[in-house]
């Protein structure tokens, strides 16, 4: 009752107003249990990928929590694992052009890729905030992304800080290539030759960091963007294999509008990646045959879907529109799909 009267005011809400909105009131929702009486907690169903061990395989994706201010009270409603950022090095401000609407027919969410960021040394103060989950088994992942730079240089400089200033607080690292100041947002991912170069370095950093401070090398993960060619994705998942890369998540919003003068480029999320990501899923899959470890996300408003990822070859769902439009609830479901279904397939190979 007291979920379906707040959901009800905040789908009447700005988007950006509505977010805001949740933010304060997740940490109290979920201190005095209000959760629970929406939907029971998802069982514990452990995997292990990328050498970590995640509590389930469902977490939150990046751009919800985008300076790590909750990732504790999101955790207390069932993610396994849950996505910070995208974080950038310098703080900005949303552009008074960035758009962010949501359309509850079509499930879709359109926006900006850049909403705004209180930057890395900020949100280093906020990832305390993950403490409690930590101590409960949660996962935390921390998405970097480069400021609106212009070379190469600069967005492996920028990445490369950000790698070092999070290694401690992070469990595993996603990176960001999207050039959202850039007429090809795509940019980074084309050039095969500049993509090769940024994850070598990357690689080679988080080893020297994790013998510099005695603890195991954090995990790299590249997000990849479903408008990426069938030629693109392969030779994507190719640069990740050989640079060292452990993980591959797949896929990013689709660019639905290029730039315009004045403008930001337009992204949809929500029901309209479902097919594309399963497809992109099953692709990669294929093609890297177990050496690389998916984590898949776009389109995932049921258990049903969330089935449908795994079985085409993903470890992981990360939940982004599905969360916003069908709530805590989903979790479970797609966590126990997942459980019985794991269940089932261990029982048939015994």
């Amino acid at each position: 009752m007291l979920y379906d009267f707040a959901k009800t005011i905040l789908d009447k809400l700005d988007p950006a107003v509505a977010h805001r909105l949740m933010m304060r009131n997740i940490e109290w929702f979920t201190t005095f249990g209000c959760h629970e009486k929406i939907t029971p907690l998802p069982d514990e169903d452990p995997v292990r990928v990328m050498g970590l061990r995640f509590p389930n395989a469902v977490g939150l994706a990046a751009g919800l929590d985008r300076n790590g201010d909750e990732i504790s009270s999101f955790g207390a409603l069932g993610f396994g694992f849950v996505e910070a950022g995208s974080i950038t090095p310098l703080p900005y401000a949303a552009s008074p052009n960035a758009i962010c609407r949501r359309c509850s027919c079509a499930q879709t969410i359109e926006h900006s890729l850049a909403l705004g960021s209180l930057g890395a040394h900020e949100a280093l103060q906020r990832l305390k905030s993950a403490d409690a989950f930590y101590l409960r088994g949660g996962i935390t992942g921390v998405n970097i992304a480069p400021n609106a730079n212009h070379s190469q240089q600069s967005v492996l400089d920028d990445l490369l800080g950000l790698l070092r200033l999070f290694y401690a607080r992070a469990d595993y690292f996603a990176l960001n290539l999207f050039s959202t100041e850039s007429a090809d947002p795509l940019n980074c991912f084309k050039d095969r030759s500049a993509l090769r170069e940024i994850l070598i370095a990357l690689s080679a950093e988080r080893h020297r960091l994790a013998e510099q401070n005695n603890r195991s090398p954090r995990p790299l993960a590249l997000k990849i963007s479903a408008d990426l060619t069938k030629d693109e994705l392969l030779a994507c998942a190719d640069i990740c294999s050989e640079s060292g890369i452990d993980g591959i998540i797949c896929c990013g919003p689709m660019l639905i509008d290029k730039k315009a003068p004045g403008h930001r480029q337009l992204f949809i999320s929500g029901s309209t990646l479902g097919e594309r990501s399963t497809q992109t899923v099953s692709l990669l899959s294929e093609h890297l045959a177990g050496s690389i470890p998916i984590i898949a996300c776009g389109g995932i408003f049921s258990a049903a879907d969330a089935l449908e990822k795994i079985q085409a070859g993903a470890s992981l769902v990360e939940l982004f529109s599905g969360f916003v439009f069908k709530g805590p609830a989903l979790i479970t479901e797609c966590v126990n799909a997942i459980a019985a279904w794991r269940g089932s397939c261990s029982e048939q190979s015994q």
